[in-house]
């Protein structure tokens, strides 16, 4: 739901200082009383730029956190803080052009308190300058974690995978190791012929990105990878990975109708909000069994480990999944010798 902000005008009260005599006034000074305002935002300082970056990217905001209803009115104020004019806001392109012209030393103020409106409707005031610039940062944060989310799952319908590239500097144990994630937050990576799962969310704070990255425990992929690690953007098919201390990691993306998903396989649902769909086991074979040869051996698929172990139970392609993710476990077993492996895929729908 859209979040509303109602600007509210100053209203300046005059207080009128009655006096018997010039006596009394020598005696008893009445001091005039002065309404107080919530200034200044000073141009180019924290808040400023924050209301300016949101302003810029107001109608490519995908969360809608905060959305301006015009006209607004705002005081300016010179160097010295005496007062300039007031601009009466109409529009956002008014509100780019305005915020962009102030000279550097000047000064803003806004009417509070203004309103916005929550998830559920409910509507909340900010009263002063520091629980908007919280508010503001609330939602640049917001936007900053969408931004990284698209770049790093892809588009929809597009396979896309992460690769570790060449450090020239620093570690290069994990070249080549590729990660797949999945939208829901579940992800893979393998590496020498292994594969681990585990989960992975973004998260910004004041700004900065952070990617946290948890493998499953006890693995050697969990000692190095399991931290909550700063990303760097350089570019949509590349960012940097830092733990704070001496690791770096760089990765690059690769999208492509080749790319096989390998071990995370995704189908959209069948009905919205159903978290079911239909997997074509079968078709997945030549994913996570590419670099084998199947011509001498059985492929089948189970719900679960032992049944796997035991050739019991087996499950039927097309398979409807009945919890989402799912994993299901593939037995590839040579028919000459009956000598068989096991290996873990994970089913997930996804809201297309």
């Amino acid at each position: 739901m859209k979040k509303t902000l109602v600007p509210y005008l100053f209203l300046v009260l005059t207080f009128v200082a009655c006096f018997n005599d010039f006596d009394d006034e020598l005696s008893n000074p009445v001091q005039q009383e002065t309404p107080t305002a919530e200034f200044p935002i000073t141009v180019g300082s924290e808040l400023y730029n924050n209301l300016q970056s949101y302003i810029d990217n107001e109608n490519t905001n995908p969360t809608d956190c905060i959305e301006f209803i015009y006209p607004i009115t705002i005081n300016v104020f010179d160097e010295l803080l005496d007062f300039v004019n007031f601009q009466t806001i109409e529009n956002k392109d008014n509100f780019i052009q305005f915020l962009a012209s102030l000279q550097i030393e000047y000064t803003i103020s806004i009417s509070y308190p203004i309103i916005y409106t929550n998830d559920t409707g409910e509507e909340i005031q900010i009263e002063n300058n520091e629980q908007l610039g919280e508010k503001l940062q609330e939602c640049l944060d917001i936007e900053l974690e969408f931004y990284c989310n698209n770049i790093l799952i892809g588009e929809i319908g597009q396979e896309c995978i992460w690769k570790v590239i060449n450090n020239p500097n620093g570690n290069n144990d994990y070249e080549n190791a590729i990660f797949n994630l999945s939208p829901i937050g579940l992800t893979t990576l393998e590496h020498n012929d292994t594969v681990v799962f585990g989960s992975w969310n973004v998260l910004a704070s004041f700004n900065q990105l952070f990617f946290n990255i948890s493998f499953e425990a006890n693995t050697d992929a969990s000692i190095v990878w399991n931290k909550n690690w700063y990303v760097t953007i350089i570019d949509e098919n590349n960012i940097m990975l830092q733990d704070g201390n001496s690791e770096v990691f760089f990765l690059e993306k690769e999208c492509g109708l080749e790319i096989c998903p390998k071990y995370i396989f995704e189908e959209c649902e069948i009905e919205i909000d159903s978290n079911v769909s239909n997997f074509d086991l079968e078709s997945y074979i030549n994913c996570f069994a590419s670099n084998l040869d199947l011509s001498n051996s059985t492929v089948t698929f189970f719900e679960t480990e032992m049944d796997a172990t035991n050739n019991l139970n087996q499950i039927l392609s097309p398979y409807t999944n009945i919890l989402n993710p799912k994993y299901i476990y593939v037995r590839i077993a040579d028919n000459t010798t009956g000598e068989f492996s096991i290996l873990k895929i994970l089913l997930v729908v996804i809201n297309c």
